[in-house]
């Protein structure tokens, strides 16, 4: 609606935000973190847009992303995933969150770890693997039944099969009212793209 009356130049005023679908989550912000000047007013551009909290904050290297994103989350009070394209970026988010949010339940997923939270950083591997749609190289691994992980009984190895779909994925997936998405130019297109489409957020 706010798109269609800026576009015909429509004057109007939003005179309250839409709260969280879910439940509202208490974080408190470190207050020994003060925002510089242009993440106060990305912060306050990404919150005050048109769309309502949705868009892109493009940024220099090393400007505070993480930092801005955290403080978007504090200001929507919302359950949010956050989404990493590698394990490095995995381990750094999770520590910087916790850090801009403490005392906040900031869950890991990746890294053979899966543990919600009201914030969830992840990589887009481990939620690939969870959907069932990524896939591996067969190593020959047996079970105690005596059939090969890819599935296809006894083999050597060297067969490609698809991660199996993890019963927790589609619950978790829609349980987030906020959704972060990092190096968002990796998603565009393909598998990891399906994972950010996956997201009722």
């Amino acid at each position: 609606v706010t798109r269609a009356l800026t576009l015909n130049e429509v004057p109007y005023e939003v005179k309250r935000r839409p709260e969280p679908l879910g439940e509202i989550v208490p974080y408190v912000w470190n207050e020994a973190v003060k925002l510089r000047p242009y993440q106060s007013e990305a912060v306050k551009a990404f919150l005050d847009s048109p769309n309502k909290a949705r868009g892109i904050i493009k940024a220099a290297i090393r400007s505070g992303k993480t930092c801005m994103a955290s403080r978007i989350i504090f200001e929507l009070r919302a359950k949010t995933l956050f989404i990493v394209p590698s394990q490095m970026l995995l381990r750094q988010t999770y520590e910087a969150i916790q850090n801009f949010l403490p005392g906040a339940d900031v869950g890991f997923i990746g890294d053979g770890t899966w543990q919600e939270g009201d914030v969830t950083v992840a990589t887009v591997q481990s939620l690939l693997a969870a959907k069932g749609s990524l896939e591996r190289k067969c190593k020959g691994n047996w079970d105690a039944d005596d059939n090969c992980k890819c599935g296809r009984g006894q083999c050597n190895g060297n067969r490609k099969y698809l991660t199996p779909p993890n019963p927790k994925y589609d619950e978790f997936m829609n349980s987030h009212d906020f959704l972060v998405v990092d190096e968002l130019h990796h998603f565009r297109e393909g598998l990891w793209g399906e994972v950010v489409r996956d997201s009722n957020a």
